[in-house]
């Protein structure tokens, strides 16, 4: 009676999923069979993952170069093109020997023009500047002039309080700027470890339906053929239930399996940019991989080339920033400021030019922290005590990577050898499942060890699946891990200025 019901419930819900699994689709749309390396290739051109990781990297290659620049003489243009005033102004009469109000109306244009350079070695800079004025008194002509301040004016400033910012970003950007490049690089590798999980659920789905279509057939065939066998008594009607039991489970199977192919390769083709239409069918990877590595090469490489490993140097470099910023924050502070130039004060120009005024002007301030009730000193006391625990975190982080990286190469170096013996086990069970099918068909054995066998069959194709699966993961791990290509013994490399094309003079 159990078994009875069973199969009143599963019949009650195959054809809900039988319908929803065939639904949707059209017959217009364009079918790709792609192999791994070829969804590997296409993620790393025209994913959205790519999209955003390579605008990242463009984002930090504009920062470089802006700081670069920054370097660089930068030159500068002021003017003031209009500027007209209508009021009433306090001016002393020597007529009256007293102060009148007497409504004045002037129009004021200037320009000024400057250059700067920064110096990297004191951290000081350079100016050279020219610039001047016109007031012209709309009702009082007499009192226009021209005020060329400074016709040529030429001055340094610098700061003495022992710290020199610029002398410090020339240590920490460029090695900002290659820790960007890198990461492109690994996130390259990352996005390939994406395409291979989305290829093996894609393939796990298409082998999951072959296997469900190919389980109903069989289950369809021995559930016809014991019910001739119960009819001339050879089984029990126990036995006839069973198989027929195993129709409808089959069934339901088959209609799920309709439903996770759509969805996983729904999921493909939404990571590969492909058009709605487009209907992807994943080929199952032949070649069973055999590549090892060698721990030593791929240790020396990680070092050399993986960005955290720079990453470390640059957070250390910026501690002792910090440290060495709250030093000089915490002293004297002392600031040089000098100009040398012409300038010149008449109602015509033209004799300013041919004779100006020499003018000279040093400043220097001082300050002096007397009393601040410990706060600069507790800065720095922060700053040493920050950098003691990113120097104390780095080398934590250190030991780790080179743990994970050492387990990472043993467990590869294994799984080609665990995918060859999933391979071989795979291809026994599947003629264990056709012996003892034939078996079954001639009477030699009972249902319970047929479905014993359907069993160990999908289950070795799963085991196989999942180990070539976990072997190309952790191939690109690797490879993430120390940016080298260990097949053509070469460090993993891009066209970074094939990146940057068409953007360099755009708005």
């Amino acid at each position: 009676m159990k078994k009875i019901l069973q199969i009143f419930l599963l019949t009650f819900l195959i054809y809900p999923l039988a319908g929803s699994a065939q639904s949707g689709g059209g017959n217009d749309s364009v079918v790709f069979k792609l192999s791994l390396g070829e969804v590997i290739a296409l993620a790393q051109k025209q994913s959205l993952e790519m999209l955003v990781s390579k605008n990242s990297y463009i984002s930090k290659y504009w920062t470089f170069n802006a700081y670069k620049a920054s370097l660089l003489p930068s030159m500068n243009f002021e003017s003031r093109i209009f500027d007209f005033g209508n009021s009433l102004e306090k001016v002393f009469s020597e007529t009256n020997n007293t102060y009148i109000q007497r409504k004045e109306q002037s129009l004021t244009t200037g320009a000024n023009f400057n250059i700067n350079q920064v110096l990297p070695l004191t951290g000081g800079s350079f100016s050279l500047s020219s610039g001047g004025i016109h007031y012209e008194n709309l009702k009082d002509k007499s009192s226009s002039y021209y005020s060329i301040n400074p016709l040529v004016n030429i001055g340094y400033q610098q700061n003495f309080d022992g710290f020199n910012e610029i002398r410090w970003l020339k240590r920490m950007e460029p090695l900002k700027f290659e820790i960007a490049k890198k990461a492109f690089l690994q996130r390259n590798e990352e996005i390939a470890k994406l395409a291979i999980a989305h290829y093996f659920n894609l393939l796990t789905s298409q082998i999951n339906l072959n296997i469900a279509q190919t389980n109903y057939a069989n289950a369809d065939t021995l559930f016809r053929i014991g019910k001739g066998r119960f009819q001339i008594g050879t089984i029990t009607r126990d036995e006839l239930l069973d198989l027929e039991l195993s129709v409808l489970n089959s069934r339901l199977e088959l209609s799920r399996s309709k439903i996770e192919i759509e969805k996983t390769r729904s999921q493909l083709r939404n990571f590969l940019m492909l058009p709605d239409k487009t209907t992807i069918d994943c080929d199952v990877p032949n070649e069973i991989p055999t590549e090892t590595v060698n721990f030593d090469v791929i240790y020396n490489k990680a070092l050399t080339n993986n960005p955290d490993q720079k990453n470390f140097n640059l957070r250390k470099l910026n501690a002792d920033r910090m440290v060495a910023k709250n030093k000089a924050d915490n002293g004297l502070h002392a600031n040089l400021r000098t100009t040398v130039g012409l300038q010149g004060y008449n109602k015509e120009i033209q004799p300013i030019i041919d004779n100006p005024n020499n003018y000279q002007r040093a400043t220097v301030d001082l300050t002096v922290p007397l009393w601040d009730w410990g706060k600069r000193k507790g800065e720095l006391l922060v700053a040493k005590a920050n950098r003691e625990a990113e120097l104390a975190s780095i080398e934590k982080e250190k030991r780790q990577f080179e743990q994970d990286l050492f387990i990472n190469i043993a467990e590869f170096n294994l799984m080609a050898e665990q995918v060859a013996i999933s391979a071989k086990a795979d291809t026994i069970a599947q003629l264990g499942y056709d012996i003892t099918k034939q078996r079954f068909l001639i009477g030699k054995i009972d249902v319970i060890k047929l479905n014993a066998a359907r069993t160990a069959m999908e289950r070795a194709r799963t085991s196989f699946l999942t180990s070539l699966k976990d072997y190309w993961t952790r191939y690109y791990d690797i490879r993430a891990i120390s940016l080298y290509d260990f097949k053509l013994n070469s460090d993993l490399s891009v066209q970074f200025d094939k990146l940057i094309e068409g953007q360099k003079f755009s708005r």
